[in-house]
């Protein structure tokens, strides 16, 4: 079930089938880099549009830059990477856990 909040701040419900692309077996908890990717319902510019080559954010895409940025602060675990908002969706990578990098460095927020 997927749950949708339309433009009048009331919220909608779809039942909706379509097949996973996670890996089998595979734990998504365990450190690591993952890249996620974020579509609006309908594929629908609710974030904003581009002009002359540039992203031109509506004020839901703000929402989404603000929400993006805060997740560390509800999942202490989760690093933020690169990003980028664009009309009808966001693309980022984040870092999962603490753990050690390719040098011996801890990674922290």
């Amino acid at each position: 079930m997927l749950y949708i909040i339309m433009g009048d701040g009331s919220m909608n419900y779809i039942e909706y089938n379509r097949r996973s692309i996670r890996l089998r077996g595979y734990n998504y908890s365990k450190p690591g880099y993952y890249y996620v990717t974020i579509d609006t319902f309908d594929y629908v510019c609710h974030f904003g549009h581009v002009s002359e080559g540039k992203m031109v954010s509506s004020d839901m895409g703000k929402i989404a830059q603000k929400c993006w940025l805060e997740i560390p602060q509800h999942f202490p675990n989760i690093v933020l990477d690169e990003f980028i908002i664009m009309p009808e969706h966001v693309h980022g990578i984040r870092l999962n856990g603490n753990f050690r990098g390719l040098f011996g460095q801890k990674m922290v927020n």
